[in-house]
């Protein structure tokens, strides 16, 4: 067996008693590609889990919610939204692998001071982990209450496994509530 060894093109011809070849110049900082110092460590970035509002809640305003549902789909109404089916409680997965069908959640909101803010789902696995976020903003321009109707139109999305699912609504950068959701499996 013989032994191979890479030397640059100086050594080689320094070795060799010739004269190096040119080097080329391509106009590019290029990186220094030398050994990692040895305190440096190398580590996987960490998931932000947490969501944080683009501004704090403006000065004087309230927001509660007043409803959260699930549905297949809703209808517009004068009055707000309402399902165009029966509301879910539970969210049907199905396919190998796993996966959840498609879903809607409307958020009915109520602002007294109608003043817009930032709105952010976050749907947590039976871990804790992130499933699926969704983020907007809350508009009560050309409402005539101050209760507004918030839509998420959830695709399907790749899921581990069956079980109890949290969502949590932030609006302003604040929690307003947690809520159940479970995901199962067609009964066969």
């Amino acid at each position: 067996m013989t032994a191979v060894a890479l030397v640059s093109g100086a050594a080689w011809a320094q070795d060799a008693g010739r004269k190096a070849p040119p080097k080329m110049d391509l106009g590019l900082d290029l990186p220094s590609f030398g050994a990692i110092p040895k305190t440096t460590e190398l580590t996987k970035p960490k998931a932000d889990d947490t969501l944080q509002g683009p501004a704090a809640t403006p000065t004087g305003s309230v927001y509660t919610l007043v409803r959260v549902q699930h549905a297949k789909a809703f209808l517009r109404t004068p009055t707000g939204a309402v399902p165009s089916g029966a509301a879910l409680q539970t969210i049907g997965l199905s396919g190998k692998p796993l996966s959840t069908e498609k879903f809607t959640t409307v958020l009915r909101v109520k602002c007294p001071q109608r003043t817009g803010a930032s709105i952010a789902l976050t749907l947590f696995d039976p871990r804790g982990e992130v499933f699926m976020s969704s983020s907007g903003e809350l508009s009560f321009r050309g409402t005539k209450g101050d209760e507004i109707d918030y839509t998420v139109d959830w695709d399907p999305t790749p899921c581990r496994a069956s079980g109890d699912y949290q969502l949590q609504v932030q609006i302003a950068g604040q929690v307003l509530g947690t809520y159940p959701l479970k995901l199962a499996e067609p009964t066969k």
